[in-house]
């Protein structure tokens, strides 16, 4: 059977850690935590309160700035199984149902406590680090229990010593990993600082509704419709983002050639409704024919959609399918 820590170790030095991803901009805030949540999902309460036991600790020595050592993922492992301080297995470990086995070498210890110790490496952005902290826990397997738990802890002790918090957490932390994969350790990095740009967008949008993005095309004011008043001067502060935003948006309108038509039109309308009429005047021009057509067009669309939709209906809904058509047809002339 292969030694799974063995390939891990010549598979993490493969790994172009530097330029898997970006360095986030911090802090990076989030609106819930999204460990506590994952961490009370089970029926199991004892474990479950170990669990955050550990998580409490882990998120105290992130905020003191603790230096990242085997004594002290020994505390949080034992915190978690609630036990004494863990000591480092004595012999083999197995994992996954006994398929992956990680060997003990003589120099097991002192590997182990080197890439702690890379953790905290400022020029490796934070989202890598986190990710190959996760993994060398993962296939260093070095305590006798609880290392996928621990593996959690450290990821988050990695990103809170960088100020980055994270209000989702289960893709990261039930995927199965391995040892043997350079890509998928990579991809780990990518979904940790995916998952963070994330929590930050979200916290954006809960902390300020003016944040929120929009899809639909802005709203024209109203100084522009009645006036017709050439360049919409913005009405928020334009250093603000959102005001930016909108300015931005809103150019391709301010600049269109037919704005001014347009708007002259609606003044118009909105100052003689009968004014509009005149817009049928190209209609009229064509004869009777083209007349009768653009009127009775709307006629038999709304005689082929009711009959349509009072097709195999029950008598009793048809006046208010007839209503809804008609609301319908309504609408479209707005």
């Amino acid at each position: 059977m292969p030694d799974q820590l063995t390939t891990w170790q010549q598979v993490r030095e493969q790994v172009p850690w530097r330029d898997l991803v970006p360095h986030l901009q911090t802090p990076v805030p989030a609106a819930r935590d999204g460990f506590t949540t994952h961490a009370t999902i089970g029926e199991d309460r004892r474990r479950q309160s170990l669990l955050l036991a550990a998580y409490a600790d882990a998120r105290y020595a992130a905020t003191t700035g603790a230096g990242l050592t085997p004594d002290l993922t020994a505390r949080w492992n034992g915190t978690l199984r609630g036990i004494p301080a863990a000591d480092f297995r004595r012999g083999p470990a197995f994992a996954k149902n006994g398929r992956d086995r990680y060997g003990l070498h003589a120099d097991t210890q002192r590997r182990y406590a080197s890439c702690l110790s890379e953790a905290t490496d400022p020029t490796i952005p934070v989202a890598a680090r986190a990710a190959r902290a996760y993994l060398d826990i993962a296939f260093f397997h070095p305590y006798d229990d609880g290392n996928a738990r621990l593996g959690g802890l450290l990821l988050h002790y990695v990103l809170l010593r960088a100020g980055i918090e994270l209000d989702e957490v289960r893709p990261i932390l039930t995927t199965i990993r391995r040892a043997d994969d350079p890509q998928g350790a990579a991809d780990l990095a990518r979904l940790i600082y995916g998952t963070a740009t994330a929590t930050n967008r979200r916290w954006l949008r809960s902390s300020n509704p003016d944040r929120h993005p929009t899809t639909s095309r802005p709203p024209i004011p109203m100084e522009c419709v009645h006036t017709g008043s050439p360049p919409l001067s913005p009405a928020v502060n334009p250093d603000q983002p959102h005001s930016r935003r909108r300015n931005e948006a809103l150019a391709p309108w301010a600049s269109c050639p037919k704005r001014h038509d347009f708007t002259r039109r609606c003044a118009r309308s909105a100052a003689d409704p009968c004014a509009v009429l005149t817009d049928l005047q190209p209609v009229v021009e064509q004869g009777p024919w083209a007349v009768a057509l653009a009127v009775g067009a709307s006629v038999v669309g709304r005689i082929v959609v009711i009959t349509s939709a009072l097709r195999r209906s029950d008598p009793k809904d048809r006046p208010s399918i007839i209503k809804a058509v008609a609301e319908l047809f309504r609408w479209r002339r707005r």
